[in-house]
């Protein structure tokens, strides 16, 4: 029985190696995919696979002889199949892959393409994903078949996806540890291999294969990518990029400008009236205000000479005297009814 699944397992190898294993078919975009518009970035001339982008789309060509994943990103569509391949092992790998297109060999896809900024990245299958699905191969039932419908096919994926991802954890456990510490890593793959099949698969599908799956010395082999054309590609040579539709500039209307209104016809001259000549106010001359007069200087006192002011003051004094004496009206001796003395 080993020796039939060793057999087995080589005659897969065989088989799907043009299809999961390694590839060295070149490739240059295509022009005979779309009408190219480069616009927004087109495709560059060292593109890994045959890819045209217009306006609308990105159109990809696998000319690979291996499985590729597409991964979109940004303002894409679904994808619309131009050319696909239909295989019970394609079927499987698609629905493992998750969220990535699988492009098979010879497959072409269309993405729409939006408005917005968008990229599609194509990278390698997963190596123990593509390990795990050719030593699957010889037990996948064929498309159509009683135990090949898309509810079987989703199971046998399951089985891929799990046992893949314990085949790697157990690349990751025996790195830098000593030979106890890898046999506890074998163990718990073998474990997950085992409760992975014997859960998804018929129980004897599932017998027939553990024994190959869990062979220890494939697993290394397994985990390990496969020096295809595409591994050894840049990884600038595996991303179209398209930049985003600019935005329309808007221009305003222009905006209509009433016609200004006609002029209202001049209104009639009136008749020249003669002009009066206004009289001229003659203001008073302004009356300077009077100045007040200079104050008089006092009269000099007239000068008497001594001898005469002697004899004036005795005749002073005698009328003085006699008016002292008289009761009369007249004047020294008067003739009046006075009384003289004794």
């Amino acid at each position: 029985m080993r020796r039939l699944l060793t057999a087995l397992a080589a005659l897969t190898a065989v088989v799907l190696l043009p299809l999961l294993g390694s590839g060295t078919a070149a490739a240059v975009p295509a022009v005979d995919l779309c009408t190219p518009d480069n616009t927004r970035g087109g495709v560059a001339d060292a593109f890994a696979l045959d890819a045209c982008a217009d306006a609308a789309s990105i159109t990809v060509r696998n000319n690979l002889r291996v499985a590729v994943l597409v991964r979109p990103d940004g303002d894409l569509g679904a994808p619309v199949w131009v050319h696909k391949r239909g295989s019970a092992a394609a079927e499987v790998l698609r629905r493992a892959s998750a969220d990535d297109e699988v492009l098979m060999p010879g497959d072409v896809a269309r993405w729409p393409l939006g408005t917005a900024a968008a990229t599609l990245t194509v990278a390698d299958v997963d190596p123990a994903t593509a390990a795990v699905l050719r030593a699957l191969s010889p037990y996948l039932p064929a498309l159509g078949e009683e135990d090949g419908s898309p509810a079987d096919l989703r199971r046998w994926a399951v089985a891929v996806r799990e046992s893949a991802a314990a085949i790697d954890a157990r690349a990751d456990c025996v790195a830098g540890k000593n030979f106890l510490q890898v046999s506890a890593c074998d163990v718990t793959a073998a474990s997950a291999l085992s409760r992975t099949f014997l859960g998804h698969v018929p129980r004897a599908t599932a017998m027939a294969l553990l024994p190959s799956l869990l062979d220890k010395s494939h697993w290394a082999e397994w985990a390990t990518a496969p020096r295809t054309e595409l591994a050894e590609t840049s990884p600038s040579r595996r991303v179209i990029t398209q930049t985003a539709v600019p935005a329309p500039v808007v221009v305003p209307p222009p905006v209509e400008t009433p016609a200004p209104p006609a002029p209202a016809p001049p209104a009639p001259a009136a008749p020249a009236v003669p002009a009066v000549p206004v009289p001229a106010v003659v203001l008073p001359a302004p009356v300077p205000a009077p100045v007040p007069p200079a104050p008089a200087a006092p009269a000099a006192q007239p000068q008497i000479p001594d001898w005469l002011a002697q004899i004036l003051a005795r005749l002073a004094a005698e009328a003085e005297k006699n008016n002292g004496n008289g009761n009369g009206n007249g004047k020294n001796n008067g003739n009046g009814n006075g009384r003289g003395g004794d």
